[in-house]
């Protein structure tokens, strides 16, 4: 009996401590899997955060082509102002009416600021090369 309650108090110990450890690596792997929820959480945080700022920055440059276009055109009605009154004059034989010189639209390099600064395209890769 002393023999045999060795024996079985050997393998109870051996039983033990295999199931100490595969609580251990239970445990350990629990750990990896919240660290790695945690990650997973903050990087689709990041993510959503990003897509809201380059929503917001998009809208900001339709915006800004929109002042564009309004600039345009109040330029082109202008000048065409500008013409039909002198026609009128012309008409009428009276004097031209001088008018203040418009600044060239669009500016002298054929490209405006809004295009020359436009955001670049990107591949949908938020991440750093």
């Amino acid at each position: 009996m002393t023999v045999g309650g060795g024996v079985l108090g050997w393998w109870g110990q051996i039983a033990k401590n295999r199931l100490q450890r595969q609580r251990n690596e239970i445990d350990a792997d629990g750990l990896d899997n919240e660290q790695l929820k945690l990650a997973l959480e903050r990087e689709r945080f990041l993510t959503d955060q990003l897509n809201l700022f380059d929503a917001g920055y998009a809208m900001l440059w339709e915006r800004l082509y929109d002042r564009e276009n309004v600039i345009k055109d109040y330029h082109s009605a202008a000048l065409s102002a500008q013409r039909q009154v002198h026609a009128l004059e012309i008409r009428l034989d009276v004097p031209l009416t001088p008018f203040p010189d418009l600044p060239e639209f669009p500016p002298n390099d054929a490209t405006s600021w809004a295009a020359q600064n436009a955001p670049k395209p990107h591949n949908g890769d938020h991440h750093d090369n």
